[in-house]
């Protein structure tokens, strides 16, 4: 019964929307930081960098997650978007939340690898 459930063709028809739903969710993701960044003063003041480098990481951020999203229409745009959240997605990864510990890092550490997947692999 179990092996029936888990094997049914039926699954097919909804891979597209299953797709779809990992990318708006990433995608409010980065929306949510990158926007936070674009209406702050000073966004990335604790990290040492200036406004112009918070304003740009927010841009990528929201940039990256339109472009996300347009991707499941079309995959070059996803690889676009990867490319864009992979440079944000590494150094918030290994620069700020790694060094503190891997309960830290865990969701720094999936964005990253989802970056990495949308270069390497995603063409839906």
């Amino acid at each position: 019964m179990l092996n029936k459930i888990l094997n049914c063709s039926c699954y097919d028809k909804y891979q597209s929307l299953g797709k779809l739903l990992v990318r708006l969710v990433i995608a409010s993701i980065f929306l949510y930081h990158g926007y936070a960044k674009l209406t702050s003063p000073n966004p990335l003041e604790w990290f040492g960098v200036s406004t112009a480098v918070g304003k740009l990481v927010g841009l990528l951020e929201c940039g990256g997650a339109v472009l996300l999203i347009m991707g499941h229409y079309k995959d070059t745009l996803s690889r676009l978007a990867g490319f864009m959240l992979l440079p944000v997605m590494g150094v918030a990864l290994f620069m700020v939340n790694l060094p503190q510990g891997f309960v830290k890092a865990r969701l720094d550490l999936l964005l990253f690898a989802l970056a990495i997947y949308y270069i390497l692999v995603d063409r839906d």
